[in-house]
């Protein structure tokens, strides 16, 4: 998605299908309290895709992050990752794998596509510091 989230405003896709935030689908596989401000910062992601607001959606991102689209093209920085996004979330799951690090998969769909996005946490703000998109059959 190019340019602003107010000029691409009619182009862009809801996380949560038009569902209820209650359905998103999440696995507590053993939650910790560490996960807490995964989940936070995942609900917040979420909740900025859903308004239509890219810059605090990519505000979740490092400034230099890595994002690996489904095709294997691969960008870099925050910016240029605002730049990429037009999914759909179905599905989280969050799984902490140290005091300072964590990793979420979310599964999205889109008109054309379906696939898993893997998003690598660090602390202590817990930002996204890789991204890796895999597209899958559906």
């Amino acid at each position: 998605m190019r340019g602003s989230p107010e000029a691409n405003a009619g182009s862009h896709s809801q996380l949560s299908a038009g569902r209820d935030k209650s359905d998103l689908r999440t696995h507590d596989v053993g939650m910790r309290s560490e996960e807490h401000p995964i989940r936070q910062r995942v609900a917040a992601l979420v909740a900025a895709w859903n308004r239509g607001d890219l810059r605090t959606f990519a505000g979740s991102f490092a400034a230099d992050a890595e994002y690996i689209t489904g095709d294997g093209e691969w960008i870099r920085g925050s910016r240029a990752i605002e730049d990429r996004f037009v999914r759909e979330f179905d599905e989280i799951s969050v799984r902490v794998l140290s005091d300072t690090a964590a990793l979420a998969h979310l599964v999205w769909s889109s008109a054309k596509r379906h696939g898993i996005l893997t998003a690598v946490f660090a602390a202590p703000e817990w930002k996204i510091v890789s991204l890796q998109n895999t597209d899958r059959a559906t």
